[in-house]
């Protein structure tokens, strides 16, 4: 038979009545509180009736794995009012009553300003951690700066994942933040009411399961982007997921042994400790990128006839093909194709196209703005070959080429060449390329 057991806190500050109550009926059935280590720590004995309490010390700290002078100090001060010590994390205290007579330690005022600035840290931490992740994509999407970034990275399948991963993120953050607003407003009009103060109730449960919905919604896109085909992975890419996340678990696991070994002063032993786990990370994430790739790297191939588009389909080349590449890659916004031909006899005869597809407008408008503005020091002129809903033609300065961007409802074509086309080869080339084309 167990004498000890261990369970998950799932408990948030604003719910320490709620947890205290929990331990109080754990007591009955002769399960008693002993400490905090990778959760509660329950010890088998006598089933009695204990009272305990648990108050949010305000001079903790979210790092605190075990308490310190000042938890020492509070414990004190407690035990005079008639609460003994049992053990603390983070600012979590856990209190047990030890006369009959024992008075409040704080009073309704001081408990709830108390949770509201312990809560206010953690969401604190939470919008920092979560501008972290989302900085690249915040400046891609919503800035002019988005304009720097490759355009290809909105047609990659591990840039998808992070656009779901950080609007999933975000709005659970969110979420806790608006509730968090609602249940500091309300609880102040209670006491203002002359209500007492209660710390708990159903909306920290479905806070909770709305936590746990979101981890198992950003485990599913995780999955959902491994083993989905048509997500357009490579061997490489998969390689760089799974190292990804050897790294997070080797993270979550350092954290792991630092809440178990529960060293006095928690933030320093982190520190200490960063260097040799940002080590351990980068050697395992290493380690499960070369067990998980497959040897294969981005779709990318040099046979001409593999191209979609060369310049035998709209025109008579001269000479020999001295170079030829295509790749694709694509994911739910949409997809890109490249293709890179020269041909060469005296002169070289160069074509060179990108073709974005989506049904994402602003996706096009944006590549397409960035497009015109790459040539915005050359000669622009309005073109009038392609049929499109916008079309621009950029010179070179020397006549080596020309540059043509054309815009359609639900594509993008970026196009150079040495010569300049005529309006029957745009044509061919659109009906080769399936471009506003009915």
């Amino acid at each position: 038979m167990r004498e000890k057991k261990r369970i998950p806190n799932f408990f948030f500050y604003r719910d320490c009545d709620d947890f205290a109550n929990y331990l109080n009926r754990q007591a009955k059935k002769g399960w008693h509180f002993r400490e905090f280590r990778l959760g509660l720590v329950l010890e088998r004995g006598e089933p009695r009736d204990t009272f305990y309490r648990v108050e949010v010390f305000p001079k903790g700290s979210e790092d605190d794995l075990k308490g310190n002078r000042d938890t020492e100090e509070y414990a004190d001060y407690c035990r005079e009012a008639g609460w003994k010590f049992v053990d603390s994390v983070r600012k979590f205290c856990v209190f047990e009553r030890i006369r009959a007579d024992a008075v409040p330690i704080v009073t309704d005022e001081e408990r709830l300003e108390n949770v509201k600035k312990a809560e206010r840290v953690i969401l604190r931490r939470l919008w920092f951690l979560w501008c972290l992740i989302a900085f690249r994509n915040l400046l891609e999407w919503l800035t002019p700066l988005g304009g720097s970034f490759p355009a290809y990275t909105y047609f990659n399948p591990l840039s998808l994942l992070s656009v779901m991963l950080v609007t999933v993120i975000g709005l659970e953050v969110l979420l806790k933040t608006v509730y968090q607003i609602l249940w500091e407003t309300d609880h102040r009009r209670k006491l203002r009411a002359g209500e007492g103060l209660v710390l708990g109730g159903k909306g920290g449960r479905i806070l909770l399961y709305l936590q746990h919905a979101v981890l198992f919604l950003i485990l599913c896109i995780i999955v959902w982007v491994l083993i989905r085909g048509n997500t357009s992975l490579n061997g490489t890419e998969t390689a760089v997921l799974w190292g990804v996340l050897a790294m997070v678990a080797v993270f979550f696991g350092a954290a792991a042994v630092l809440a178990w070994l529960r060293p006095t002063d928690g933030l320093f032993a982190q520190i200490a400790a960063t260097p040799i786990i940002f080590l351990a990370a980068l050697v395992v994430g290493a380690f499960a990128m070369l067990f998980a790739w497959d040897g294969t790297y981005p779709k990318k191939v040099s046979d001409p006839d593999l191209l979609p588009l060369t310049q035998a389909d709209y025109s008579e080349p001269e000479g020999e093909i001295t170079a030829a590449d295509y790749e694709t890659m694509g994911n739910a916004l949409g997809s890109l194709e490249h293709g890179d031909i020269t041909y060469t006899s005296d002169t070289e005869n160069t074509l060179e196209y990108d073709i974005y597809r989506s049904d994402m407008s602003r996706i096009l408008d944006r590549i397409q703005e960035d497009e015109k503005n790459r040539y915005w020091w050359q000669y622009r002129q309005e073109s009038d070959l392609w049929d499109a809903g916008e079309e621009v033609a950029a010179p070179e300065e020397d006549g080596s080429g020309i540059h043509y961007v054309v815009r359609y409802d639900d594509a993008l074509l970026v196009l150079y060449v040495t010569e300049p086309v005529s309006r029957e080869q745009a044509r061919k080339i659109r009906q080769t390329l399936d471009l506003g084309v009915d």
